[in-house]
């Protein structure tokens, strides 16, 4: 004869069920903290980083990072070695030159579908007001001949948001000499 559970013990199978789905759930919030550390690296941090390129990093870093460019621009001229690295899809454009005999990225632009954001909350598709209201007058404002086009310039913090219909269309930022 099999002994008898008392009332208020939980069945073995719900035990089991339980255990299961706490240790689901234990996984899945690692996934999503993994993601959002992941998204996290998407900020833009001028002079510092925009998405996962960073200062100082080096050509065969970002490849190692971000894969195999959609294209690539050589911009060299007589005095010095230069490229324009571009990944279409993640909307980023990288400028690298050499630094004792390294090729490393000097600045970043981007544009969409990068979807980071300053610490200022300043992203592809603010406000010309929202970039004024975050960061103040800007060192300098260039108007390229374009319609409805115009670029803010920063000296402090590094950074320069070229505008179309007075929302953001692209971010760069340069990056210190290394």
């Amino acid at each position: 004869m099999t002994p008898k559970r008392p009332n208020h013990a939980p069945h073995p199978i719900t035990l089991m069920k339980n255990h299961i789905l706490t240790k689901a759930l234990a996984i899945a919030a690692m996934l999503v903290g993994a993601c959002t550390a992941r998204s996290q690296s998407a900020d833009i941090q001028p002079g510092i980083a925009m998405g996962s390129v960073h200062s100082g990093m080096t050509t065969k870093e970002v490849a190692i990072t971000l894969g195999k460019p959609d294209q690539i621009i050589d911009l060299s001229d007589r005095s010095s070695k230069k490229r324009e690295i571009t990944y279409k899809k993640l909307g980023l454009t990288i400028f690298t030159g050499f630094s004792t005999n390294i090729e490393v990225v000097h600045a970043v632009a981007v544009n969409a579908p990068f979807s980071g954001k300053t610490k200022e909350s300043i992203g592809i598709g603010s406000s010309r007001s929202e970039i004024i209201k975050a960061y103040g007058q800007p060192t300098e404002i260039k108007r390229p001949g374009l319609p409805n086009f115009e670029v803010l310039s920063y000296d402090s913090p590094k950074i320069k948001f070229a505008l179309q219909d007075d929302k953001v269309s692209i971010i760069s930022t340069e990056f210190e000499s290394q």
